[in-house]
C-alpha cells in the first residue's frame, strides 16, 4: 500500500527527493510495469537526465499597441472588401425599390424613352411664354 501511495505523491508532486529515491528503486525492480509505472520511469529518467537549456514560456508577451492597430485595420479591410463584394450594384430604383440587374435596367430605361415619345410635349414658343412669361 505504500508504494501506491507514493506513486500517487509522486504524480501531485508531493514527495521529497529520498522518497522519489526510493520510488525509483521500486520501479526499476518491477518486471511488468503498468503505464503508469512506465510514464513514472520516464519522467525520472527526464529528470535524472543533465539540463538541457530549453527555454520554455508559458506567458504570452502582452500585445503592442501597433499589434492591435495593425490586426484591427486588417479586419476592417477584411469586412469591407466581403461587405463590397457581395453588395449589388444597383443601377436605379423603381418605385423605391433598388433596380440591380442591368437587364432591369434597361427595361425600365426603354419604358420611359417610350413614354417621353408618346407624349405631347410643347413647341418652343409654348415652352418659352410658360417660363418667361408667367401665364
Amino acid at each position: 500500500m505504500e508504494y501506491k501511495d507514493l506513486m500517487q505523491r509522486y504524480w501531485m508532486a508531493e514527495t521529497s527527493t529520498p522518497e522519489e529515491q526510493e520510488l525509483h528503486k521500486q520501479l526499476l525492480q518491477t518486471d511488468s510495469p503498468t503505464a503508469e509505472e512506465r510514464a513514472a520511469r520516464a519522467m525520472m529518467a527526464y529528470s535524472a537526465s543533465p539540463k538541457r537549456n530549453i527555454n520554455i514560456n508559458l506567458h504570452q508577451p502582452k500585445p503592442k499597441l501597433w499589434q492591435i492597430a495593425v490586426a484591427t485595420a486588417l479586419c476592417s479591410f477584411v469586412i469591407f472588401g466581403i461587405v463590397k463584394f457581395f453588395q449589388p450594384t444597383v443601377y436605379g430604383y423603381y418605385n423605391g425599390e433598388p433596380i440591380t440587374t442591368l437587364a432591369e435596367a434597361q427595361y425600365h430605361a426603354d419604358r420611359i424613352f417610350a413614354n417621353l415619345a408618346q407624349a405631347e410635349l410643347p413647341t418652343e414658343e409654348e415652352l418659352l411664354n410658360k417660363l418667361f412669361m408667367l401665364e
